[in-house]
């Protein structure tokens, strides 16, 4: 996979607005080496030395230098060239994360390896440089060959494009009142002894499962994935309040988009909508792409819950970035209109035609969310979420030189997933200075 794709052993970034995920942004330099980030650091009161570069990271390359071998630009990086690219006023800000995406570009998550490959690359133009490969219910037949077929491509993926972050199976274990795009006879009770057959099948790249808290048997099988490293998450269910904190204490950390596919709130039986508004501890996605909520919920969502707590997700459909038309999800016909909306021919919502980017900008721009908090929830919230934020999330040395050149209008100028070069306008439009110089 990728082989088309640039690998920079050696980068140096400088912007003026650089977002780490976690913070207010600086100007400064963002260093990468070997698929890691080595160094961030602020430049001094602006200054910069006769050739564009940053006197801070002038000073803490020398520094580096110092000791390392000749032909070395960091204890930390292989020897080899250096590139550095100054971008500007253009933001510099981590890789988005997707917990929930069906597909884009035409590629299904339910169609295999190279449909997951050519999956990981759209989105990676998109400024998402990790996801979780999402599986609808389906004919269990059909499931046990696409968990087959996607834990190959999660466990033996080559970096290039958006890296998998393991499969996401929401369903079957869902209620039949909620099931949304998915076909209600594809919905079943829960069943350890299927899941643990998948878990087989899959080989340890399962690493999260939405299920409907109420049905019989899904507490102990919340428990029993926990168990097995899997999280659980909360969604398509007719759960009552009380069933849902069950769950909550059970285990489940994620709710599944929400205030979609789920008993709604009323001030008597707050039910599932009204549990995930106030258990602590717990992350809730939101598909803020405009159309599945409202922007007063979404803003409900923050204010009530806080930008430390909300996941965007994309719930991207397979058609995501393709023309308006007639497509298949889910084994089911789906129309995408010019409105972006996907739909079902008895209007049921199917998905979303977005991407992660445009839910970000939909925060910042609709709902009035600063974009640092945005930026938080595409990127540290949910790794997080699934306990990666050791690797993943944010800009930090040590952690996955995962990296994003971002312009006010939301148009990605660069990403790096892992290290590899997925898009670089500033080479492409030659303005990448000269490779052969060392700092």
């Amino acid at each position: 996979m990728g082989g088309d794709l640039l690998f920079r052993d050696d980068i140096t970034l400088i912007s003026q607005r650089i977002y780490t995920g976690d913070g207010e942004p600086f100007e400064g330099f963002v260093r990468i080496s070997a698929g890691k980030i080595v160094a961030v650091e602020k430049s001094h009161l602006g200054a910069r030395v006769p050739d564009g570069v940053p006197e801070a990271a002038e000073s803490a390359s020398r520094s580096a230098l110092s000791d390392a071998p000749p032909g070395c630009t960091s204890p930390d990086a292989p020897p080899g060239p250096v590139t550095i690219l100054d971008v500007g006023d253009n933001m510099v800000i981590p890789g988005l994360i997707d917990l929930h995406a069906h597909g884009s570009g035409g590629n299904s998550a339910l169609g295999g390896a190279g449909a997951l490959e050519g999956m990981a690359r759209v989105l990676a133009l998109h400024g998402v440089t990790a996801f979780q490969p999402t599986l609808g219910a389906a004919p269990l037949d059909e499931m046990e060959a696409a968990i087959t077929a996607a834990s190959e491509y999660v466990s033996f993926q080559c970096t290039g494009g958006s890296e998998a972050l393991g499969l996401h199976l929401e369903g079957p274990f869902l209620s039949s009142l909620f099931t949304g795009a998915m076909a209600k006879e594809h919905v079943i009770v829960t069943d350890v002894s299927l899941i643990s057959r998948w878990v087989e099948l899959a080989g340890g790249s399962i690493s999260r499962m939405t299920l409907a808290p109420e049905l019989p048997g899904a507490l102990q099988m919340i428990r029993y994935l926990l168990e097995l490293g899997i999280s659980a998450s909360m969604g398509h269910t007719a759960a009552t309040y009380e069933e849902a904190a069950q769950g909550f204490r059970a285990g489940i950390n994620i709710v599944t988009h929400t205030f979609n596919a789920m008993r709604g709130f009323h001030h008597r039986e707050p039910g599932a909508l009204g549990a995930a508004l106030v258990q602590k501890g717990v992350f809730r996605e939101l598909i803020a792409d405009g159309i599945h909520v409202h922007p007063a919920a979404m803003s409900m969502l923050v204010t009530s819950c806080g930008v430390d707590s909300v996941v965007l997700v994309s719930d991207a459909m397979p058609a995501t970035g393709l023309p308006p038309g007639q497509y298949e999800f889910l084994g089911r016909r789906v129309t995408l209109g010019t409105d972006g909306k996907v739909t079902l021919e008895d209007g049921t919502l199917a998905g979303s035609s977005v991407f992660l980017l445009d839910c970000l900008r939909n925060m910042v721009e609709i709902v009035g969310v600063p974009f640092a908090g945005a930026l938080r929830m595409a990127t540290v919230n949910p790794a997080k979420a699934l306990g990666l934020f050791d690797r993943k999330g944010s800009l930090a040395p040590g952690k996955d030189a995962d990296v994003v050149v971002l312009s006010d209008d939301y148009e990605v100028l660069g990403c790096w997933a892992k290290g590899k070069e997925v898009k670089n306008v500033f080479r492409e439009r030659g303005s990448r200075r000269d490779e052969s110089r060392i700092l």
